[in-house]
């Protein structure tokens, strides 16, 4: 049986890094969501793909992450994972949401097209 992986917790990866390797707090992390996301998805009546692309899960995954580590790191509270005004509550945003990212090209690719969009982004920005 293939893993149930929620998006938080899928290896990603560009042409400017490799994806790191699974840690074991990622196994046990992915493991109770895993277990949390069935039993949660039958409870509300919902297919596990149908509750994976839900907040709910969202909270699940978060929530997961803090008991594999031992840490609360994601100050969600347990019943956001199974109930739809908690999630709400708790990813609800009182401002803009700013995502800053930082790229790091590969030198033997900026003598492209693409480096030279990127140069004209960044000389704009």
């Amino acid at each position: 049986m293939s893993r149930l992986v929620p998006p938080l917790l899928q290896p990603r990866s560009t042409d400017e890094y490799a994806p790191l390797p699974t840690t074991d707090a990622d196994r046990r992390a992915i493991g109770r969501y895993e277990r949390g996301a069935v039993r949660q998805a039958t409870r509300l009546g919902l297919t596990v793909p149908e509750y994976t692309a839900d907040r709910r899960a969202t909270a699940a995954t978060l929530l997961a992450i803090n008991e594999a580590h031992g840490a609360r790191y994601y100050h969600v509270p347990p019943e956001a994972a199974v109930d739809l005004a908690a999630a709400n509550e708790a990813f609800r945003a009182d401002g803009p949401v700013v995502d800053v990212q930082t790229h790091f090209v590969d030198p033997g690719r900026w003598n492209s097209a693409a480096g030279a969009a990127l140069t004209g982004f960044l000389q704009m920005a």
